[in-house]
């Protein structure tokens, strides 16, 4: 009901506009006659619009408005690709103001410690091609804006499982979603962070499950790694010998030490944020 009212309301103002601007149409071809009327006319219908969109293209070219881009639609689940279990993730993306400059999409992973925090991951390896423009764990990949209003439709990026250093068991992970842009058209130019993600990041997270470690999985270092290699030490010389050896993967890690000295996985990057 309270619908109605308002378009009533707004119907009202609509008409009061339009009869006050038939009075004042009537009084200038009255007042000044045909020749002044229809100048009047067409300087606020031609002159005023064509020269407001010739301000704003002047704008656009001299990179003077700000460029925007935003995120939308975000769906993901786990599929499978060239026989590898991962994720996959589509999305909608929107840029404007950004016509003959390129963007720089990414997706970055971060992962959970046994205290719940999430820390960006490194890629598994050096020669690992799912590594971001920062050097994490993820995917980046450049895109051309030929327009001022640009829209990728079920924009999609893959990520197997495989490719994500883990713990033995049910892992949790996070992801997010950045687009970086060229500050001006000049192909040499340096790209600035542009946007992050939308208002439901915080829900973006899956969870994956493995029969073992992360074969390049070892000890934290500084005090922790002294510390595993301490206890190690101590635990030899009272353990009475055994030569039966384990193929986990697991295999010289103290992972209490690890986990209560308050300390994280040496594959954790710290944790960053843009401005």
């Amino acid at each position: 009901m309270s619908w109605i009212i308002i378009y009533g309301l707004l119907l009202v103002v609509f008409a009061a506009g339009l009869y006050c601007l038939y009075r004042v149409l009537k009084w200038l071809l009255k007042r000044f006659g045909r020749l002044t009327f229809w100048s009047v006319i067409v300087f606020c219908v031609v002159v005023v619009p064509l020269t407001l969109f010739l301000i704003y293209r002047y704008a656009l070219d001299a990179d003077i408005v700000k460029p925007s881009a935003k995120i939308a639609n975000v769906r993901y689940c786990e599929a499978f690709e060239n026989g590898k279990r991962g994720l996959i993730v589509h999305y909608d993306i929107t840029c404007s103001h950004l016509k003959g400059r390129n963007i720089i999409n990414s997706i970055e992973i971060l992962g959970q410690n046994k205290d719940g925090k999430f820390y960006y991951l490194k890629p598994i390896s050096k020669t690992s091609e799912y590594r971001s423009r920062k050097e994490r764990a993820g995917i980046s990949r450049t895109e051309y804006c030929d327009s001022n209003y640009k829209k990728w439709k079920d924009y999609t990026f893959f990520i197997p499982y495989d490719e994500l250093f883990h713990r033995k068991g049910e892992n949790k992970f996070q992801f997010y979603l950045w687009i970086d842009y060229q500050r001006t058209k000049k192909p040499s130019s340096e790209y600035e962070h542009l946007f992050s993600h939308d208002k439901n990041w915080e829900t973006y997270y899956f969870f994956a499950t493995y029969d073992k470690a992360s074969p390049s999985v070892t000890a934290a270092k500084g005090k922790t790694q002294k510390k595993a290699t301490t206890q190690k030490a101590q635990k030899s010389a009272t353990a009475s010998a055994d030569t039966t050896k384990t193929s986990t993967s697991d295999e010289g890690i103290d992972w209490e030490a690890l986990y209560y000295n308050d300390t994280f996985w040496w594959w954790w990057i710290d944790e960053e944020e843009y401005e």
